[in-house]
């Protein structure tokens, strides 16, 4: 998965479910990631399900965090074959 792709595919398609692009996100116990923000877990959800539809295959997030009244979810950048680009 390309980083780009993904942020393409949450700035067409993340408003619907209240998801922006967020980018690098270095969170808590030393977790490395590419991160979008969320008004909601359901939300979330349902952007994960899009993304799947859309042959998005990064599964659930692996860490997430609250940034006062929205949520960050975020990807290991493990999960991305261009991350060394942003790390």
């Amino acid at each position: 998965m390309k980083i780009n792709k993904f942020k393409k595919f949450t700035e067409t398609y993340g408003e619907e479910f209240g998801v922006e692009w967020h980018g690098s996100y270095g969170g808590r116990f030393f977790h490395n990631g590419i991160a979008v923000t969320a008004e909601s877990t359901y939300g979330i959800a349902k952007f994960v399900s899009s993304m799947e539809k859309n042959n998005i295959n990064l599964g659930s997030w692996d860490h997430e965090d609250q940034l006062g009244y929205r949520q960050i979810f975020s990807w290991n950048t493990s999960k991305f074959n261009d991350a060394k680009k942003v790390a």
